[in-house]
């Protein structure tokens, strides 16, 4: 039962990126969902450049929980068979969320995303309690670099050109290094993560099938622009607000003053008297080198 547990809460550690809803919803009369109006994107695409909010944001969690930032919306903005919250009062989550649209000089498009929620579902309901508990609350993540050529009339990474790119990278809000996902097997499952792009009514919009876990999560992300330039975004530090309380800076963790306990090389201990308890070990590439030490407290 905790295996099958944590095996669904696995589906929500990656699904707080830019994505979208599948082609084939089924509507409530079984039918396919009505295909929306098709919108050219503007003939300069670096019009598009720039550093964009996140005004709507929705997962369905593989199918296990709803996180939306505005469970009123979600049969608006994603469709009405998506699944939706149980509990709108109570589910639709805080949140600051921003991307970044860069076209390079090769007219490729490069897209790094920054989201952190907090509240809501991440406080009602269970799944989400243990969603929080394992980072999925904040996310920071990279896009493979989409090419000029996977750009059509009307989508960004679009497949029917052909060209388009799949895969995503970053980190989670307890897993700073290295980025999520950490596993071996999530990180082959989100090298297949597909994404595209529309641009409609001055709403640039990202849909995306997250594969990064044990089950397919569809995302839908609604933005609009908030400036003309690039922002820098720091992956190890979350946004001031909403307040997220199990953030975790790797490098904070671990600078500060150390003990000596025991040291190794070439698999040879120096010491054998030395016992190490509270310890951190550090390897060479090839492991001919280890130290195992004492944290003694912060700061240095």
């Amino acid at each position: 039962m905790k295996k099958s547990l944590l095996l669904i809460l696995a589906s929500l550690l990656a699904v707080f990126t830019l994505a979208g809803c599948s082609e084939d919803d089924k509507n409530d009369n079984g039918g396919t969902t009505p295909p929306q109006t098709t919108y050219p994107l503007p003939e300069d695409i670096s019009t598009l450049k720039g550093t964009y909010d996140i005004k709507f944001f929705y997962t369905d969690g593989g199918g296990q929980a709803v996180v939306t930032t505005d469970c009123y919306k979600v049969t608006e903005y994603v469709g009405s068979s998506a699944k939706q919250c149980e509990n709108a009062d109570k589910e639709t989550v805080t949140y600051t969320g921003r991307l970044t649209f860069d076209v390079l000089e090769d007219d490729s498009v490069k897209i790094i995303s920054k989201i952190q929620m907090a509240g809501g579902a991440f406080d009602n309901t269970p799944l989400g309690k243990a969603a929080k508990l394992l980072g999925a609350n904040y996310n920071y993540t990279e896009y493979a670099i989409i090419p000029a050529d996977a750009i059509s009339e009307t989508k960004i990474n679009d497949p029917e050109t052909g060209k388009n790119v799949k895969g995503v990278q970053g980190r989670n809000a307890v897993n700073p290094t290295p980025y999520y996902p950490d596993s071996a097997a999530q990180r082959n499952n989100a090298a297949n993560t597909t994404y595209e792009f529309t641009y409609e009514n001055n709403v640039l919009i990202c849909k995306m099938k997250d594969t990064s876990s044990i089950a397919t999560a569809d995302i839908v992300i609604r933005l609009e622009k908030k400036d003309e330039d690039i922002e820098e975004f720091d992956a190890q530090t979350p946004f001031e607000t909403p307040t997220i309380d199990n953030f975790v800076n790797f490098y904070n963790k671990i600078i500060g003053k150390y003990s000596l306990n025991s040291l190794s090389v070439l698999g040879n201990p120096m010491d054998d008297q030395l016992q190490s308890t509270d310890y951190a070990a550090i390897n060479s590439n090839k492991g001919h080198l280890a130290l195992n030490l004492s944290f003694m407290g912060g700061g240095v």
